[in-house]
């Protein structure tokens, strides 16, 4: 079974099963082209990647973080605490007017990040792109 089939019956069974996806959303939203970003974000955090982390955030959030994402020893940081966590994604939606992506950064049985990304869409001749234009802690 491919990646993609199962993240969207996972989102459908959660939909469906439990509600509208979470509770500040406006609406619940399977968009394969955000979990890609949040997937993205994921992986350059456990590599220590730097320049794909810059590239993946926009605006306030870009500004907010560009100090320590310019700093080459964060590269091992990142590494360190990341590289043998693992992604849950838990939830996306759409709320006023933003993507949401619910992320769960599993870094051992017992500590986790809980994330909620909120991207923006980006049009271009290319097609539409997102950015992470903020980040903040969510509850289930």
């Amino acid at each position: 079974m491919n990646f993609k089939f199962i993240q969207s019956l996972i989102f459908s069974l959660l939909l469906f099963g439990h509600g509208a996806g979470h509770a500040t959303s406006d609406q619940a939203v399977f968009n394969p082209d955000t979990w890609n970003v949040a997937e993205t974000y994921f992986a350059a955090l456990a590599a220590g990647d730097r320049q794909t982390l810059m590239s993946l955030l926009s605006g306030d959030e870009l500004i907010r973080s560009e100090s320590q994402l310019s700093d080459p020893e964060y590269s091992q940081f990142l590494i360190n605490r990341y590289s043998s966590a693992t992604l849950e994604i838990v939830g996306s939606g759409v709320r006023d007017g933003l993507h949401t992506v619910d992320i769960i950064i599993w870094l051992n049985d017992f500590e986790s990040i809980k994330e909620r990304l909120i991207l923006q869409a980006i049009e271009s001749p290319e097609g539409t792109s997102y950015r992470i234009v903020s980040r903040e802690e969510f509850n289930n």
